[in-house]
């Protein structure tokens, strides 16, 4: 559709035809089948309600003429719709034990969007009958079955690009265990400071802990009623146990493989974890820090005015819908995203410049390396342009990026941390306070109020301590 008719048109069809983003509210009643859901536009308006019965529930046994009357009835007086511009296109029916139920879709005559030749997106609503009663209405947009294959069409060079990144993931993560293993008797790998890491781990755990909670109206809206609800909560908390033990053990595995490797070719002191750090620490990690999430933000920019004076056809383009609307509240769950992430990103970069600057130790094997990372780590491609666009836009900002390891953030934790967090507190902050509610606008004021705080606390300590070295020296430059 975007091909087809422009950003401006796809939008508006998609604002007043199919909209694609809805609110739910659920009414159930525990281990009963039958439910209720409710479904809103985005303004508050009803859009529809969805009635599931079981199916040995009771109804009338309509034929499908009449059943199809019913149906019309319903979209006629309920959804204001002129049946004269619309075709059947598909109908069916069910014999359940004590009714009869149907389906029906209706396809609009004249397509929103040309997809050449004969082909085109249509508009289309279904409609269910159960019983004598109308329910489960729904529109969306619908793509020939022919094109949708041909865009889905893999071929070798797909194939091979989708597998290529696993392949290299896979024999990274190999390398790194038997590199490990093979080294425990190494003093690097006696000196981790395991104990220390399993305390920095336990902040990645009370961030995963907020981001469960925030998301308990999810698990509820997926809650299946033909099980006992204490059930269902008792199978949720497993998976909570088994996820939390999952993210504590990840972070805490990767910040020790990371200090082993960096350790071995910069020294012990190389990656400082204390309490207290000198004055020069804050104020290195304060502009590092504020001058890459500047950067990040820069590049963001920089590959929309690409796309827009280079325009190339895309496979796919994401909704821009918000989020973080479904969690309660939105301000916590972006709070524990960032933390998760900015611990688990931290470390995973500290183990590859530590694995790079063992085994890749030339800058050009290093920069070769970076550009196999930018073509593998590229999406699908819809044309040759958009793959090229992704490699060299993903390679310049890799090689940014290590250009500034190397020669700014270096081994300083905490420059890298306020830099995650910013960004994604930035994504987070815009997209609250673009809401019309006041409640969404609060959660993003307050996004912006921890930010603040996050860049105020480097400063009052840079301000407060005395200017002494690192510990251990100036790094060598971070590979």
């Amino acid at each position: 559709m975007r091909r087809a008719i422009g950003v401006a048109g796809a939008n508006e069809v998609y604002r007043t035809q199919a909209p694609a983003a809805y609110w739910t509210v659920r009414f159930f009643r525990d281990s009963e089948k039958e439910e209720y859901l409710v479904v809103l536009r985005s303004d508050g308006a009803l859009h529809a309600v969805h009635h599931t019965l079981s199916e040995e529930a009771p109804g009338a046994n309509l034929p499908k003429e009449a059943a199809q009357a019913l149906a019309e009835t319903y979209l006629l007086q309920a959804r204001m719709l002129d049946l004269a511009q619309w075709n059947l296109v598909d109908s069916r029916s069910d014999k359940l034990p004590a009714r009869t139920d149907h389906a029906f879709t209706w396809e609009q005559k004249t397509p929103v969007a040309s997809l050449g030749g004969d082909a085109g997106a249509h508009v289309r609503m279904d409609v269910r009958v159960q019983g004598e009663e109308a329910s489960g209405y729904r529109v969306y947009i619908h793509l020939p079955e022919d094109w949708l294959r041909r865009q889905n069409q893999d071929t070798l060079a797909t194939t091979a690009h989708s597998n290529g990144l696993f392949g290299l993931i896979g024999a990274f993560v190999t390398s790194v265990i038997v590199v490990f293993l093979r080294n425990l008797k190494h003093p690097s790998a006696a000196a981790v400071p395991w104990r220390k890491f399993s305390k920095w781990a336990l902040a990645a755990l009370i961030a995963f802990v907020c981001w469960v909670f925030t998301n308990i109206p999810q698990y509820m809206s997926r809650y299946p009623t033909e099980n006992p609800l204490s059930t269902y909560l008792g199978m949720t908390a497993v998976s909570f146990v088994l996820g939390s033990a999952a993210v504590y053990g990840l972070v805490f595995v990767l910040l020790g493989l990371a200090w082993f490797f960096i350790a071995r070719i910069y020294g012990p002191d190389a990656l400082p974890f204390s309490g207290a750090m000198p004055a020069l620490y804050y104020r290195d990690a304060l502009v590092a820090g504020a001058s890459g999430f500047a950067i990040v933000a820069g590049l963001s920019r920089l590959r929309q005015w690409i796309e827009h004076v280079w325009p190339v056809q895309h496979y796919s383009f994401s909704a821009s819908v918000p989020g973080a609307l479904d969690a309660s509240p939105p301000a916590l769950q972006a709070l524990a995203a960032a933390a998760i992430v900015s611990f688990t990103t931290i470390a995973v970069l500290a183990l590859v410049a530590g694995f790079a600057s063992a085994y890749f130790r030339d800058a050009w094997k290093q920069v070769l390396l970076l550009g196999v990372v930018a073509f593998l780590a590229a999406p699908r491609w819809g044309s040759s342009g958009e793959l090229v666009q992704n490699i060299v836009l993903g390679w310049a900002a890799l090689l940014l990026f290590w250009w500034l390891a190397r020669h700014g953030l270096r081994f300083n934790v905490l420059a890298y941390f306020l830099m995650l967090v910013l960004t994604m507190f930035a994504n987070a902050a815009s997209e609250l306070l673009r809401q019309p509610n006041f409640y969404f606008r609060a959660n993003g004021a307050l996004l912006l109020a921890v930010a603040l705080a996050l860049l105020l606390w480097p400063f009052l300590a840079w301000r407060r301590g005395a200017p002494e070295a690192v510990p251990g020296g100036e790094p060598h430059p971070a590979a």
